[in-house]
């Protein structure tokens, strides 16, 4: 009796028609197109730059080097990678005297800047009023914190020249040649900074969107579909 049961049961089963399947369940030629729709899908998605797992090493690093470089408050804004109006740049200060010499002399090229401008002044990136985070978007100002306009003599300083001759020079026209020279490294420094961060999400997209990496997904996740590829 329990075996004419069971073989009934085992009759039943064989004629009702699966409507689920797992992934390796599926014939080859249903899977391939499974893969290379999620494939284009991933390429396509404008979603995953707000996965921030694959910028991480990025912003670290960035940071990292600010900081070494004497800039503190460092904070990075991006939009990418789709329109023309992507970009990157940071807001940050520049204000330890040790580290602003070095930053005068050695990043911007200046090295026989006077020390006693390079003293009396700080560097600042602020952000604009725009809704775009492009190179663009930021600006380097620089605060000269001895300068009192009620008092002309805080117009010039005593520096000595290269044949040993003390001269007056104006502190502005001085300020503005270091302005010049720092706002081109800022620009240059952003566009490289959202270099970086759309080659590492590139090399993101092409490691998920990668064929095997989907049907590893789908294995993994025990993902269903129905005989015709598509997710239920």
């Amino acid at each position: 009796m329990a075996q004419t049961q069971l073989k009934h049961i085992k009759l039943y089963e064989d004629s009702v028609e699966k409507t689920e399947f797992l992934f390796d369940e599926l014939p080859e030629e249903i899977q391939d197109e499974i893969v290379d729709r999620e494939s284009e899908s991933i390429r396509n998605s404008t979603e995953l730059v707000e996965d921030h797992d694959w910028n991480e090493e990025v912003l670290a690093g960035f940071e990292l080097g600010m900081g070494e470089m004497g800039w503190e408050n460092v904070e990075v804004s991006y939009s990418g990678f789709y329109s023309q109006g992507d970009g990157a740049s940071f807001t940050g200060d520049l204000t330890d005297g040790e580290k602003k010499r070095t930053f005068v002399k050695e990043v911007l090229g200046m090295d026989k800047f006077p020390d006693v401008i390079i003293d009396r002044i700080t560097f600042h990136i602020n952000r604009g009023d725009s809704r775009y985070v492009h190179e663009n978007s930021v600006k380097l100002e620089i605060d000269d914190e001895e300068r009192d306009y009620n008092d002309p003599s805080t117009e010039e300083v005593e520096i000595q020249s290269f044949l040993d001759v003390v001269v007056n020079v104006n502190v502005d026209s001085m300020i503005d040649k270091i302005e010049g020279k720092a706002s081109k490294w800022l620009k240059t420094t952003c566009i490289k900074l959202y270099d970086d961060l759309q080659e590492a999400y590139e090399n993101y997209i092409e490691s998920i969107s990668d064929p095997e990496s989907i049907a590893d997904y789908f294995r993994s996740e025990e993902i269903l579909f129905n005989s015709e590829g598509e997710e239920i």
